[in-house]
């Protein structure tokens, strides 16, 4: 227990004690007469009562009887200018403060008084009606002697008398009597004891504050800044005052917290909108607390994040956020408005001011990062500079800087799970760097934390929420802050899979873990233990503020076979319910206070209930990321905050190491990745063949290097200008005794040898080139850059000039080619764009992201996968590229080009942009193999995952007989494997992150219904038209039946008569899809009926052009 001495705190700790609600009358309105004068009155008492007199359906009435009320009011209004929330101040009747509000929720009087046993009976016959009264004087005397004269007064209703007493004084307590209730409080020689209860209310509510804006922050900084930060205690403290008012506003007693909690959910399952209700109260109580703190409403909007400014300043004494809102307390910014304030749109005008000013603030924070970007990027590089130049500090701090740059990466494309690895990466590198006594250590330390003030305003950016969220978190979170024990002692039963084991405990953040196992065998023995060393790898990177301890329960048959030396075993005569309940007893001084039974053994299951039945343990499962209680363990219901997993740490769970992540190869494209798919969808034909066209690119190069017995000696020959770049990196190398023997070659022209000896011994080929990675990353990558191939072992030096050559026999290509170089010139994905004769293009790509998705259109789309995951779907963590090392065997290059978290949950997401005849064989066999390698890297390494094969050239739906659309052949065998589709409908509507969500989020029937196409009428309901060919016009759209194929063509009938004739639509092969079809039969049918559109009309041959792939989104269909 924490004891901060101080008056305010043991006026908190009164209104613990004697909260205000129950003394309202029954019209709801809560009325308190405050007496006396000085500084205590009017900077503590009437602050915390205003504050704490924020609750629901209640009306506060403050009065303030003094015997100079005019001189209150002007120290008032000095030290409180801003008190818009007051409907009315007035003193002596006379109105002094104009307000806005139209309300007359609050209220603030100034009245005459004299001091006196004379004056307190006047101001008792005159106030009657006041049930609350505290007195505070010059003296603790003469605050007794007026509540003895305010109490003596003969009253119809009981009224507390509150008197505040500085010391403990014989003489000055007095007793009670029926109608008044005389309690003195504020010794300030005590200190300001809470209760042990209210305490652990006031630290939940910390902990869930803190985690909900970074679910990683560690349980041990959690409670250091609560305990050791006098701020952070005190707000604490009285959030945790107002939770109790909270609950009696709602008619619940906080006598019994668990039951309290109970009660509390079950009228929040009756009535959702209650929660908004009381966030409004929340936001009330808070903006009360920020106007008596002397802050007033900011109206210079200029002013916000300029000059050190946040959304508020300490010195200035400003917040943008203290003004009022709808007492329904419900957010009117939809996910379109957030979108459009993201684009800098200005906000909805009939939102209400906190959702206005929550969108301004979205706008000017994301300004002011994108202001600090080129500071950002300065320190970076000398800070890169400086490790280069220094060979004293270690590899692991190159690996550091590695991190800290990719999460910098990361944070700029709104990736909400890079802040954690931002903050872990940031310490790491400082710590690195301070533990080293070399020149450059003060130096880089410094650049550090510039970089740290530089980086505030890009998290604050990439986490920011609606800020009425964070109330309605504060009133969602009352049953975790009620009985939520903070890092408490947990008994996990072992089960078969490792994440059953560390999922679900690892959102409690214990203290201590112990894991129990049974194992009947030898086999089940050898299980277990595989189990034990993944959870001790995860527990040993993840959890290094968590004890653990292991136990196992075998037989004694099996003394033979097992270990007996072994600390983790315990062997019992018999396996059975009675003796395992004995064993774990044994196993605690203390039962603890959480089982987490999810997926044991049933006989381990049944001990560990009857366990906690003797012991009032909690007893929980988790299913699908949800704690469900089985008994004492309600709380667990709410696992609030939801701590994520990141793609790193669900592999480690699942035994793998990674060791490679290729989300950095695409970053930087979130601003076009958009207009670039979109590009690739209307030319996929010709951006197909564009790669095929590429000249070689004159500085690439490839480079092996020996790494088995004695080194080797390895010779580079390159340009000139390339070696001029390759040569620091490998004198870096020579600093950290990888290599030596370095030397240059004689110049032939404008190349150059460069020779150098690999070290003998060095036979980690993965460590090496880990080591050189790092020293190449950043190696001026606007001319080349270095990557390596690790199963190979060789380094590749890539250039970004670019030559190709357009020359095709067909004129449409060349066009082709040429739209999709000019629209990517305008994007900014390439300049310097020279056409040296006509079908000749050289240019320089932006960057080698734009190289690598210009490859092929796989890279592309693996790239719009990603980022609609990472920016659209609101997952934990996204990564692409991901290759890893699993701990029994060898270095796996995986199929999954996409990996996404939320929770507990997973998607993994194989990317495959071939057409669809690559897939179209009679049985499907490619397809099956896709699928099956799909599913078994997500059930292996997956955490409740769900495999997904993105393939924008498969239709997810096909036209059936009876008109109705159904899923094709390849989204059911797809299914039957268990692999979601999302194929050509999903690329093309945009719905691809609604898609991914509502398969992350387990909607398994409804995963796709939105993009089931709209039934289309079978031939024989088409209706009977006649459409003269002269009334025909381009852009309208029939249903239209095909009554005619050849090659490379279809004819569609919609009705077209001319001069009695029948005149059908031709129908291309190339206007079928927006992608290269290469038989026609694989869409169309005599007899199909299909939706298209009139592109093309030619009066004079009397024809006309019809186009599938063209049928706009929005469009009336002519009957």
């Amino acid at each position: 227990m924490k004891s901060f001495t101080g008056f305010r705190l043991s006026l908190f700790s009164f209104l613990d004690r004697h909260p205000l609600y129950p003394y309202r009358d029954d019209a709801g309105e809560l009325k308190v007469l405050l007496i006396g004068y000085g500084q205590r009155i009017l900077d503590d008492i009437l602050p915390t009562v205003a504050t704490n007199g924020q609750l629901l359906d209640t009306a506060l009435h403050i009065t303030l009887a003094s015997s100079n009320p005019s001189q209150c009011v002007d120290t008032l209004l000095q030290k409180v200018p801003y008190l818009p929330h007051f409907s009315a101040i007035s003193c002596m009747n006379k109105r002094v403060s104009e307000s806005e509000m139209e309300d007359n929720r609050c209220t603030l009087s100034f009245e005459k008084a004299q001091l006196t046993a004379e004056g307190m009976q006047q101001l008792a016959g005159e106030h009657s009606d006041y049930r609350y009264v505290i007195i505070s004087t010059g003296t603790d005397e003469k605050n007794a002697e007026l509540a003895r004269a305010f109490g003596s007064c003969g009253r119809d209703e009981p009224v507390l008398i509150a008197y505040v007493q500085r010391k403990k004084k014989p003489g000055l307590t007095m007793p009670s009597t029926e109608q008044a209730e005389l309690i003195p409080f504020g010794f300030d020689a005590d200190g300001a004891e809470f209760s042990e209860e209210l305490e652990k209310i006031g630290l939940n509510l910390h902990s869930s504050y803190i985690r909900s804006a970074d679910s990683r922050y560690s349980a041990n900084s959690v409670l250091h800044d609560f305990y050791h930060d006098k701020y952070t205690y005190v707000s604490n403290m009285e959030a945790a005052i107002h939770i109790k008012a909270k609950l009696l506003c709602c008619g619940i007693s906080c006598s019994d917290l668990k039951q309290a909690a109970k009660e509390f959910s079950a009228r929040i399952a009756k009535e959702p909108a209650l929660i908004d209700r009381l966030a409004s109260v929340e936001h009330d109580r808070w903006v009360f607390s920020k106007i008596f703190a002397g802050y007033r409403q900011l109206q210079d909007q200029t002013l916000i994040y300029r000059d050190g400014n946040t959304t508020h300043s300490s010195a200035q004494k400003w917040h943008t956020c203290l003004l009022p809102v709808d007492h329904t307390g419900v957010s009117s910014i939809t996910q379109e408005i957030w979108q459009a304030a993201e684009s800098g749109t200005v906000s909805d005008p009939g939102l209400d001011p906190l959702d206005q000013m929550t969108l301004l603030l979205h706008q000017k924070c994301r300004e002011n990062a994108e202001a600090h970007t080129s500071t950002v990027d300065s320190l970076l590089k000398t800070i890169q500079d400086l490790l280069a130049d220094n060979a004293s500090f270690p590899l692991s701090a190159y690996e550091s800087f590695k991190q800290l740059s990719l999460a910098v990466s990361e944070l700029r494309i709104h990736k909400r799970s890079a802040i954690s690895l931002y903050r872990r990466s940031w310490k790491k590198l400082y710590d690195q760097i301070r533990a080293d006594d070399g020149v450059h250590a003060a130096v880089l330390t410094s650049i550090l934390d510039n970089l740290q003030a530089e980086m505030g305003s890009l998290i604050e950016y990439v986490s920011r929420k609606d800020y009425k969220e964070q109330d309605r978190i504060l009133c969602r979170g009352i049953p975790y802050a009620l009985t939520h024990q903070f890092r408490p002692v947990v008994l996990k039963l072992l089960s078969s899979k490792t994440t059953d084991n560390i999922a679900s405990i690892q959102q409690m953040d214990p203290a201590a873990v112990t894991f129990v196992g049974i194992a009947r065998t030898a086999m089940e023995l050898a299980q277990i233990d595989t189990v034990l060393a993944n959870l001790k790898r995860y527990v040993s990177h993840y959890l290094q503020e968590t004890e653990f301890e292991y136990s196992i329960f075998v037989p004694n048959e099996l003394c033979g076979t097992a270990d007996e030396e072994r600390e983790d075993l315990v062997f019992v005569p018999l396996l059975e319910r009675k003796a395992l309940v004995d064993e774990m007893s044994m196993l605690f001084s203390a039962a603890p206070a959480y089982i987490d039974v999810s997926g044991a053994d049933p006989l381990l299951t049944a001990a560990a209930m009857e366990y906690a039945d003797t012991q009032g343990c909690g007893v929980f499962y988790n299913c699908g990321g949800t704690f469900l209680n089985i008994s004492r363990a309600e709380e667990l219901e709410y696992p609030f905050p939801k701590q994520g997993f990141t793609v790193e740490q669900m592999f480690s769970i699942n035994g793998a190491d990674t060791i490679g992540v290729e989300s950095s190869r695409i970053t930087g494209l979130e601003n076009i990745y958009q207009p670039l798919w979109d590009l690739f969808l209307q030319n996929s034909m010709y951006w197909n063949t564009l790669p095929d066209k590429r000249i070689a690119l004159p500085d690439d190069r490839t480079y092996t290097f020996p790494f088995a017995g004695e080194g080797g000696e390895v010779t580079i020959r390159t340009q000139q200008a390339v070696a001029q770049k390759l040569f620091p990196v490998l004198q870096q190398m020579v600093q950290l005794q990888y290599i030596r023997d370095i030397s240059f070659d004689s110049v032939y022209g404008s190349a150059r040898t460069i020779l150098f000896s690999v070290r003998p011994g060095i036979t980690d080929a993965a460590q090496f080139q880990a080591a050189l990675q790092s020293l190449c990353d950043g190696f001026d990558p606007q001319t080349m850059t270095f990557s390596l191939n690790y199963n190979h072992k060789t380094l590749q030096v890539s250039g970004l000039h670019c030559t190709v050559s357009l020359a095709d026999d067909n004129p449409a290509y060349l066009k082709g080619h040429k739209t999709i170089l000019q629209r990517l010139t305008e994007l900014g994905g390439i300049y310097d764009v020279v056409y040296s004769d006509p079908k000749t293009c050289t240019f320089r790509l932006a960057s080698q992201e734009m190289r690598h998705i210009m490859e092929k259109a796989g890279n592309l789309a693996e790239a719009y996968v990603y980022y609609t995951a990472l920016l659209d779907c609101g997952f934990d963590d996204v990564e692409n590229g991901l290759s890893f090392r699993h701990s029994v065997g060898s270095e796996i290059r995986n199929e999954i080009d996409v990996l996404c978290t939320s929770a507990d949950r997973s998607l993994f997401i194989s990317v495959k942009a071939r057409n669809e005849g690559a897939f179209a064989d009679p049985d499907l066999n490619y397809l099956n193999m896709v699928a099956y390698e799909i599913r078994y890297e997500a059930e292996h390494f997956g955490l409740n995952s769900k495999a997904v094969l993105a393939a924008p050239a498969l239709p997810m739906f096909t036209l059936a007989a009876n008109g109705t659309y159904v899923l094709s052949n390849y989204a059911m065998k797809c299914r039957s494997r268990g692999v979601y589709l999302c194929g050509r409908e999903c690329f093309q509507s945009g719905m691809l992150g609604r898609t991914l969500t509502a398969i992350m989020n387990d909607a398994v029937d409804t995963w796709s219904d939105f993009l089931r196409p709209t039934a289309a009428p079978v031939a024989d309901s088409i209706p009977a038209r006649i459409i003269p060919f002269e009334d025909l016009e381009e852009g309208q759209v029939y249903y239209g039946k095909i009554v005619g194929i050849i090659a490379k063509s279809a004819f569609v009938e919609i009705g077209v008569r001319h001069k009695g004739t029948v005149v059908n639509g031709a129908l291309f092969i190339s206007d079928i899809a927006d992608y290269y079809v290469s038989d026609i039969h694989d869409f169309v049918q005599e007899g199909d009926v299909v939706k298209v559109v009139v592109t093309c009309i030619d009066p004079q041959k009397t024809q006309f052009r019809v186009s599938m792939k063209q049928v706009p989104e929005r469009h009336e269909i002519i009957k």
